[in-house]
């Protein structure tokens, strides 16, 4: 994928903690752009966002908190 082809942009990915929703995610973010990554699983989807902050040469990923009393599927946003 070309550099910086997702500069600027903000993507959702929906099953972006595993499998190829989470190399869609890798690849945006590589690519520039910032991902919104939803996926059932809060575990997975905050392990994925740390995986992604420690190799993302940008700053600025981020794993926004939730109440624990909150169910349902998880969402968050990686920006660039």
């Amino acid at each position: 994928m070309p550099a910086q082809v997702f500069a600027g942009q903000k993507l959702v990915v929906v099953g972006g903690s595993s499998g190829m929703g989470k190399q869609t995610a890798t690849d945006v973010v590589a690519a520039g752009g910032s991902a919104v990554i939803i996926g059932q699983n809060r575990d997975k989807v905050g392990s994925t966002v740390r995986e992604l902050s420690t190799s993302s040469t940008r700053p600025g990923c981020s794993c926004p908190s939730r109440s624990s009393t909150t169910t349902g599927p998880t969402t968050t946003p990686i920006r660039s």
